[in-house]
């Protein structure tokens, strides 16, 4: 498996994945083996009629994104 951040920047921001990664490091402290691999930067994530992130879907979209 890889790790893909799916990722909604607030208007007007970017976001890159090596300081997506360096932030994860240095202030999460999180392990390397859990930082991701790839960005998928996205307008809006996908949710179902409650209200809840649809998960397939956003492994859907990654797996295109892995594609193209």
């Amino acid at each position: 498996e890889r790790l893909c951040a799916c990722v909604v920047p607030r208007p007007g921001h970017s976001v890159e994945l090596g300081s997506l990664v360096e932030f994860l490091r240095a202030e999460k402290q999180v392990a390397a083996f859990k930082l991701p691999e790839r960005l998928l930067i996205l307008a809006a994530l996908p949710r179902n009629p409650v209200g809840k992130i649809v998960k397939k879907e956003l492994r859907e979209l990654a797996r295109e994104g892995a594609d193209k």
